[in-house]
C-alpha cells in the first residue's frame, strides 16, 4: 500500500512512502507516521491512502505507525486545509497546528567525542567543537552549533567526523509521559454504627475522615480527603491498617485547573434584551444550521450570560462549544464562571499550560469526557466532539492572530470557517467590535445583536478627561508628572469609602527610556533599533522585543556625562508613585513581569476579587472582561501611549482599550467614574471613547479607511523580509517587488520600506504592503496566488535565498 504523506515544515508538498505489511492497520488518513526525509527521521501525517506510485520514483518505506485512529478529524483535516491554502502555510504545518507538541516525534542528531584531539593540524574552530562536545559527553548538533558559532561549522565537523574524532549517532526524541500517579482512598469495610461509636470514641480523627469519604461517594483522591476532613495523610494510614480502606496509586492525566472546586451558580434571569439576544442565536443551534452573530453589547451588558443560556441549549442537544477568550489574565474568571455553570464538563487550553497539561486537556476533548473548552486562539483548533456553538469574547483583540509562526492565522476568522465547516453557530461578542466585523454585520454577512443597556439599567461610568499639557504647565511637582491633581484626589476618596480602584498603564518596567541629560543620547538596543527600558528591580535596562539586559550607564557613552535621565512611565514607576502618596492603600501589579510563575494570574485577580487589595494596576491585560463589584473608579495614566503609532489601526484600538478598561468601573453599586489622563484631548478617538460611541466611530472611521484603500473595504498582505545584512535585505524586497509588480495585477504595491521597527534581533527588516479590493478580489485569492508564485521565481536561482520572508495574511500589526 502507498500512502501520501506531509510533515511539518515550510515545504508545501506531498510524499509518497510505502507501508510494510505489518503497518497497514494504522494507514488511516489523519494518522501519524515516522517515516525517512533526507538525512533525517520526522513525524508525518497520512493525508491519502491507496495512491498511485509514481513515475522514476524510488518509494521509501515508514518506519513506524503510532495511531489505531486518527489523530485530527476529517473535519478538522479539512479546516487545515483551508488554513494552508488562504494563509500560504504548507499542510504539515497547518495540521501541526492542532496537535500538542508532546505528538511530534523526529529524530536528532547527537555528536560524541571518539578519541582525543591533538593540537598540531588543527583549527581553532575543530578545537573548540571537540572541547564543547567533551564538557556535555553527548551534545545535539543545533545546541553545539548555537555555542560554536555557524560560520564553518559543518565543514569543520564533517573533517572531524571523517577522521574518526567524532561520532554522531541520531535519537528519536519528543517522547514523554504525560500521566502522573495520583494517591486515591476507597471504603472496603463500611462499618456498623457500634463499630463506627466505637471508633469515634477511640480515633476521632479516623471517625471524622471515614464519615468525610463516605460523604464523598466512598472514593477520593488522599490529598483531596485530608483537605476535606482536616487530617494528615497518616490518619488515613491507620485506617488502612484496620482495613477500612484501601490506598492505591492511580494513573491519570494532569489537569491544570484540577484542583478548581466550584460551587454551582444559582439560575439568573435574563432581561429582556438577553432574552431577545438567546433566542435569536439558539434558534440555529436547535435547528442544527450554521449562523455567524456579532453581539454589539455595552461593557456590563450581560453578553456573558448570554453565551451560557445559548451554550446550556447546545450541551442539552449533545452539542460541543469553544469559548475564546482573548487574553491569558481572562482565563480564570472565564473558567471559574463556565464551571460554576457546567461543572467539570469544562476544560481549558492555553499557552502557560505545561506540555502534559495541554496533553491531557486535548485528550479529554478528543475522547468526548469534555464537552466545552475555554482558551485563547489555540483553543479553536481543539478536538471537540459535535461541536455545535464557538464564542469569540471581545473578538476585536489583536491577540487573536498568530503573528511569529506559520501557520499565522486568526482565531476569530477562523472560527467563523469552521462553524461553515461543522454547521457551527459563531458568536463574535464586543462592546468595540473590529471594523471589519461590524462591516460585516451591516452588509449583512453576519446578524447583528446589540445590547444597549447594561444589567439592573446601571449607567454607563462618567468619563473626565485631564489635559496633561495644562497639568505640566501649572508645575504641580518636578519630574515625570504620574498622576493629575484629579485623579489623585478621586483615589483619596475611594479609598476612604473602602472601594476598588483599577489604574492602566499599557508600559511596563519603570520608565520607557535611558537618556543622557547633557546632550540627550537615548541608550538603544544592541540588536534591535529601540530603547532600552529601564526596570527598578535589579537596577537594570532590558529590550522588550530580544530580551538583551544590561546595567544602568553610571555615564553617557557620548560625552562622559554622569547626569543620567530615566524617561517615560512605566507601571514599576506608577506602582512607587502610589506607594509614596498613598502608603495605607494595598497596590497589586498586574503585568508581564509580575505574572511570570504559573497561576499568577489567577492569584492575582483571585485577590484582588477578595478585596485583598485596593489598587489594581497594570498593563491592558486589565483592561478587557474583568468583573470586580467593588471597582468604582478607572484611571487611565496615558492615553497616547499607542495612539500614535505608525499603524492604520492605531486609533482604532485606542478607542477599544479605552472604551473597554473604562467598563470596568460600577459594574454592580452604581454609576463607576472613569478619568483618562492624555496630552490628545481632542483627538477623534479619546472624545468617541468617553462617550461610550461606538457607532459614529465606526462610521467616521469606516470612512477614511475606505479614501485610503484600508480595512474594511480591502484586504491587506504584509511581505516581511529580515536579515543580518541590510543590503541584501533590501535588495530581496525590491527584486520580490519587481516580480509582483510583473503580474500586472488588479492590487496596489505599497513598498519596499523599512518597517517601523527596521532592526530586531540582529536582522534589518523591510516590508511589502499589498492591497487587494474586496469587490474585485473577494478573499484576496487572486493576490495570495500571484504570491505564490513570485515565491517559487524568487527561490529558482536566486543568490538571496538566506533572506527570510514572511507572509502574513490579513495582518493586524505593520511594525
Amino acid at each position: 500500500m502507498l500512502i501520501n504523506v506531509v510533515f511539518p515544515i515550510p515545504k508545501n508538498q506531498r510524499f509518497t512512502y510505502a507501508i510494510p505489511q505489518e503497518l497497514q492497520d494504522s494507514a488511516q488518513v489523519g494518522c501519524r507516521v515516522l517515516a525517512p526525509f533526507g538525512h533525517r527521521v520526522l513525524t508525518g501525517f497520512i493525508i491519502e491512502t491507496q495512491v498511485p506510485a509514481p513515475a522514476d520514483t524510488k518509494i521509501r518505506p515508514i518506519l513506524d505507525a503510532f495511531d489505531s485512529e486518527p489523530v485530527i478529524s476529517r473535519e478538522l483535516l479539512e479546516l487545515a486545509r483551508w488554513m494552508a491554502d488562504y494563509y500560504l502555510c504548507s499542510l504539515g504545518e497547518a495540521i501541526r497546528a492542532f496537535l500538542p507538541a508532546g505528538l511530534m516525534l523526529q529524530a536528532k542528531t547527537y555528536a560524541k567525542t571518539s578519541k582525543d584531539l591533538p593540537a598540531a593540524g588543527s583549527s581553532i574552530l575543530q578545537r573548540k567543537i571537540v572541547t564543547t562536545i567533551a564538557q556535555h559527553e553527548s551534545l545535539r548538533l543545533d545546541h553545539l552549533k548555537k555555542l560554536v558559532g555557524s560560520r564553518g561549522f559543518y565543514y569543520n565537523l564533517s573533517k572531524l567526523v571523517d577522521e574518526g574524532f567524532v561520532n554522531l549517532h541520531q535519537e528519536i526524541v519528543g517522547r514523554q509521559n504525560y500521566e502522573r500517579k495520583i494517591k486515591f482512598i476507597k471504603i472496603t469495610h463500611k462499618p456498623a454504627a457500634a463499630e463506627f461509636e466505637g471508633l469515634s470514641k477511640r480515633s476521632p480523627r479516623q471517625a471524622l475522615m471515614l464519615r468525610a469519604l463516605d460523604k464523598a461517594g466512598g472514593l477520593e483522591k488522599l490529598s483531596r480527603l485530608c483537605e476535606l476532613a482536616e487530617c494528615s495523610s497518616q490518619t488515613a494510614r491507620a485506617l488502612e491498617k484496620k482495613q477500612l480502606v484501601e490506598i492505591f496509586d492511580r494513573n491519570v492525566l494532569r489537569d491544570y485547573y484540577g484542583e478548581l472546586q466550584v460551587p454551582r451558580a444559582s439560575r439568573l434571569v435574563l432581561n429582556a434584551e438577553q432574552e431577545k439576544a438567546v433566542t435569536a442565536i439558539s434558534k440555529p443551534v436547535l435547528a442544527d444550521e450554521n449562523a455567524t452573530f456579532l453581539l454589539l453589547g455595552v461593557t456590563g451588558s450581560g453578553k456573558t450570560q448570554v453565551y451560557i443560556e445559548v451554550l446550556r441549549r447546545a450541551l442539552e442537544m449533545d452539542k460541543g462549544a469553544i469559548v475564546l477568550v482573548p487574553e491569558i489574565a481572562l482565563t480564570p474568571q472565564t473558567v471559574f464562571r463556565f464551571r460554576s455553570e457546567f461543572q467539570n464538563n469544562v476544560s481549558v487550553i492555553h499557552s502557560r499550560m505545561s506540555k502534559s497539561e495541554r496533553y491531557a486537556a486535548w485528550t479529554r476533548l478528543r475522547q468526548g469526557k469534555c464537552k466545552v473548552v475555554v482558551g485563547p486562539r489555540s483553543a479553536v483548533l481543539a478536538p471537540v466532539q459535535n461541536l455545535g456553538l464557538i464564542v469569540v469574547d471581545e473578538e476585536q483583540e489583536g491577540s487573536y492572530k498568530q503573528s511569529d509562526n506559520s501557520p499565522r492565522y486568526h482565531g476569530r476568522d477562523l472560527a467563523v470557517v469552521r462553524g461553515k465547516l461543522e454547521n457551527a453557530v459563531v458568536v463574535l461578542g464586543s462592546a468595540t467590535p473590529s471594523l471589519e466585523s461590524y462591516f460585516n454585520a451591516k452588509t449583512g454577512k453576519y446578524t447583528l445583536i446589540e445590547l444597549k443597556k447594561r444589567i439592573a439599567d446601571i449607567p454607563l461610568p462618567r468619563v473626565s478627561i485631564v489635559d496633561m499639557a495644562r497639568e505640566r504647565i501649572a508645575g504641580r511637582e518636578k519630574g515625570e508628572l504620574v498622576l493629575s491633581s484629579k485623579l489623585m484626589q478621586k483615589i483619596g476618596e475611594k479609598l476612604q469609602h473602602k472601594e476598588q480602584i483599577i489604574l492602566l498603564q499599557n508600559r511596563r518596567g519603570y520608565a520607557t527610556i535611558v537618556q543622557c541629560g547633557r546632550c540627550g543620547e537615548v541608550t538603544m538596543c544592541p540588536n534591535c533599533n529601540i530603547s532600552l527600558s529601564f526596570h527598578k528591580q535589579g537596577n537594570i535596562m532590558r529590550c522588550h522585543y530580544c530580551n538583551f539586559a544590561g546595567q544602568l550607564p553610571q555615564q553617557c557613552s557620548g560625552c562622559n556625562s554622569t547626569i543620567i535621565l530615566q524617561r517615560g512611565i512605566g507601571t514599576q514607576q506608577v506602582q512607587s508613585f502610589l506607594q509614596q502618596h498613598f502608603p495605607a492603600a494595598r497596590i497589586v501589579r498586574m503585568d508581564m513581569d509580575t505574572t511570570r510563575r504559573k497561576h499568577a494570574h489567577d492569584k492575582i485577580l483571585n485577590d484582588f476579587g477578595n478585596f485583598r487589595y485596593d489598587i489594581l494596576l497594570g498593563t491592558q491585560m486589565i483592561a478587557k472582561g474583568l468583573d470586580f463589584e467593588k471597582v468604582t473608579l478607572v484611571g487611565v495614566i496615558s492615553a497616547d501611549t499607542g495612539l500614535f503609532l505608525p499603524d492604520f489601526r492605531a486609533t482604532e484600538r485606542t478607542f477599544q482599550l479605552l472604551t473597554q478598561v473604562a467598563g470596568r468601573a460600577g459594574r454592580k453599586n452604581g454609576q463607576g467614574e472613569v478619568i483618562i489622563q492624555t496630552l490628545s484631548p481632542q483627538h477623534m478617538s479619546i472624545q468617541y471613547a468617553c462617550k461610550h460611541d461606538f457607532l459614529n466611530f465606526a462610521k467616521t472611521e469606516i470612512h477614511e479607511r475606505k479614501a485610503l484603500g484600508y480595512p474594511p473595504a480591502s484586504r491587506l498582505v504584509l511581505l516581511h523580509f529580515s536579515d543580518k545584512d541590510e543590503k541584501r535585505t533590501l535588495q530581496a524586497a525590491r527584486k520580490f517587488a519587481f516580480l509582483l509588480a510583473g503580474k500586472k495585477a488588479d492590487f496596489k504595491i505599497v513598498g519596499p520600506a523599512p518597517a517601523a521597527l527596521s532592526r530586531l534581533k540582529e536582522r534589518y527588516r523591510f516590508q511589502l504592503v499589498i492591497k487587494s479590493d474586496k469587490q474585485r478580489d473577494p478573499g484576496a485569492q487572486n493576490a495570495r496566488r500571484y504570491i505564490e508564485d513570485c515565491m517559487q521565481e524568487f527561490a529558482d536561482g536566486s543568490d538571496l535565498s538566506g533572506v527570510k520572508i514572511r507572509i502574513d495574511i490579513d495582518p493586524v500589526l505593520i511594525l
